[in-house]
């Protein structure tokens, strides 16, 4: 955690990636220990914006500022966009730029557009929810790889260097969404 205050935002997200993975996997949950463990990983994230603050590094402003009326498109977009440039590398950000282009100029599409996303993933969900040890390996690569891109999601781009964290995430979820399917085949 102390390392990580050396390092491109992941003072904020490597307490919270290290608080989910306590969460979804160790069996002491209400224990006081796990508690006091979560308690001291969380209390790192203000020492590393205190740091920052002090430092005079980029707090607020340009390139990384956020507009509240476009955040939640920027957010849908944002992650739609790096799983894509995840998967498909460099076709991926042309697709999403084409895809942020149209849907920027059609609101209404966007907001369609995200209800049939929303619905495809509560669908998924809720049927991977009946397999509790695939399900929590899933939920697990899912969660790493939106709290890694979590200081980044309301940005108005993407960029490459942005996704490298958040791929180790994405493929702890496909490798168990796979692991999943190869055991119902087999």
């Amino acid at each position: 955690i102390f390392s990580g205050m050396f390092f491109h935002e992941f003072g904020i997200v490597g307490p919270l990636i290290l608080i989910a993975y306590d969460l979804y996997f160790e069996k002491r949950l209400k224990s006081i220990k796990s508690w006091t463990t979560r308690f001291v990983f969380a209390a790192t994230i203000p020492t590393y914006l205190i740091i920052r603050a002090f430092s005079n590094s980029h707090w607020s402003g340009g390139d990384y500022s956020y507009s509240l009326f476009h955040l939640p498109f920027n957010i849908a977009g944002n992650l739609l966009g790096y799983v894509a440039i995840i998967l498909f590398g460099t076709w991926g950000m042309e697709f999403t730029q084409l895809l942020r282009e149209t849907l920027r100029s059609n609101i209404m599409g966007a907001l369609g557009f995200g209800v049939v996303g929303l619905v495809v993933l509560f669908v998924l969900g809720a049927f991977l929810k009946k397999k509790k040890f695939y399900t929590r390996n899933m939920f697990f690569g899912i969660t790493f790889f939106v709290l890694s891109l979590l200081p980044f999601l309301g940005f108005g781009n993407i960029t490459f260097r942005y996704s490298y964290l958040p791929s180790v995430g994405l493929l702890l979820f496909l490798g168990a969404f796979f692991d999943f399917v190869i055991s119902k085949i087999s």
